[in-house]
């Protein structure tokens, strides 16, 4: 176990084209009580795992690598593969809970090192980065600082202004009763948008 911290910020997105892996809701985590971090050679990159025995629990594992598998240096790295299986001459990332970005199209993103420290024998001793990731092609992405085998944490993203609830709708006359109803909505980030139809009426709620 090592000191770490990361600080990540979903994109909300309207009904299911939110962020697939942080589903709209930021995340702060560092080492300590519930928490701990792992930092790791893996696959020719480095691996970050984040655990969190609290309820609920969690588990994040953040993967990057250099084009050529190199050693990793500070740097931008753009128009990422999904890593560990990117192709020779492109860095790969991967940022997963459970669910994972599985499907086509693949994730993209991209991620900037800041510090990257190494033993006499080349093994990863200290991780700073900031990263962004898309999911399926979407257009919300994760993104994040994270941090391992230092001790002083990252900052936490600043609480964003509550918005209210919005649903926009538009209804058209059709031979069956669940035809004929279009819908987008946006709530308060970490919200749900409650609603049922009864009839010819529209009930929402948060």
């Amino acid at each position: 176990m090592v000191p770490g911290s990361v600080a990540m910020r979903s994109d909300p997105g309207d009904h299911e084209a939110n962020d697939y892996l942080g589903v709209g809701k930021d995340y702060y985590f560092v080492t300590g009580g519930n928490v701990q971090f792992l930092l790791y050679d893996a696959n020719g990159g480095v691996q970050i795992v984040m655990e969190s025995s609290a309820t609920p629990s969690s588990r994040f594992t953040f993967g990057f690598a250099a084009p050529g598998n190199g050693r990793l240096v500070p740097g931008e790295y753009h128009n990422i593969e999904k890593f560990p299986f990117q192709s020779p001459d492109v860095p790969g990332m991967q940022i997963a809970n459970n669910p994972v970005c599985n499907s086509y199209p693949p994730l993209s993103g991209s991620f900037t090192v800041i510090e990257a420290s190494y033993d006499a024998e080349g093994h990863i001793q200290r991780f700073d980065a900031t990263f962004e990731q898309r999911c399926y092609g979407m257009t919300a992405a994760l993104r994040g600082h994270v941090r391992a085998g230092i001790a002083e944490p990252v900052a936490p993203y600043p609480p964003e202004p509550e918005v209210p609830a919005v649903l926009e709708y538009t209804r058209y006359w059709g031979p069956f009763t669940n035809e004929g109803l279009k819908y987008r909505w946006a709530t308060p980030r970490g919200k749900e948008l409650l609603w049922y139809r009864d009839r010819n009426r529209l009930h929402v709620g948060v």
